[in-house]
């Protein structure tokens, strides 16, 4: 009786987790510029954030660094997989937002410049760190959190900076499956196992899909960044 008591608080302590301790993401430093006034650009330009491979992290899991020994190339061609995940997640939902301001965004190409008429997003993933999926998945509360950090700016034609942002998104504290499976050991037993089961044979994706959603909650926080910039700039409607 007394252990049942015990997991129906670790399950209720769980829940209130859950709710309170989600997936976090900030914005940090912003400077905006509402000195010059431009008109209206016709396109926003939105270029593939740099990225130094030694910024990136990949998997503290057991089975990626068993892959890393047997496989001097996996490490490498995880971490460049990765940083195009993390690219074309920002892309995706940063052109969803502006089109959704009424602007027109464009997938700049490498070493493209904005034109006259036309402004840039740009910027540098500072930090990308896959964390440790088992442990998410089964302790949660932080560990093998992963997370990621960009640096971010907008500008114009002649590189006037409009914006400049600093932008965090982490996996969040949520409780793992050992909290969370329910009451009673059996059925929390199974319930880890199979997490523990299909995170294991979900491989390099299982990380990625984490780093692409911390990348869509950077992009988010950039459009609402952008969106003050254009109210203040009179692209939009306040």
């Amino acid at each position: 009786m007394k252990t049942l008591k015990i997991l129906k608080y670790l399950t209720i302590l769980g829940l209130a987790f859950t709710v309170y301790g989600c997936a976090g993401s900030k914005t940090l430093d912003v400077s905006r510029s509402d000195t010059v006034k431009i008109n209206k650009p016709s396109f926003v330009l939105v270029q593939d954030f740099a990225i130094d491979e030694n910024s990136v992290k990949g998997s503290s899991s057991p089975l990626a660094k068993l892959e890393n020994l047997t496989d001097s190339h996996h490490e490498q061609a995880d971490k460049q997989e990765v940083m195009r995940d993390a690219n074309d997640a920002l892309y995706d939902k940063l052109a969803s937002q502006l089109r959704e301001m009424g602007f027109s965004p464009v997938r700049a190409k490498a070493g493209q410049a904005p034109k006259q008429g036309e402004v840039m997003i740009t910027g540098q993933f500072t930090r990308i760190d896959e964390g440790n999926a088992v442990r998410r998945a089964l302790v949660g509360f932080g560990a093998g959190q992963s997370s990621v950090d960009a640096l971010v700016r907008v500008v114009t034609a002649n590189q006037y900076e409009l914006l400049s942002l600093k932008a965090h998104a982490d996996s969040g504290k949520t409780p793992g499956a050992a909290v969370t499976a329910g009451v009673g050991a059996a059925a929390g037993a199974g319930a880890a196992a199979t997490t523990a089961t299909s995170v294991v044979r979900g491989g390099a994706k299982v990380y990625q899909s984490a780093i692409s959603t911390q990348s869509t909650e950077i992009a988010e926080k950039i459009g609402e960044e952008f969106s003050k910039l254009a109210k203040s700039q009179g692209w939009i409607a306040p």
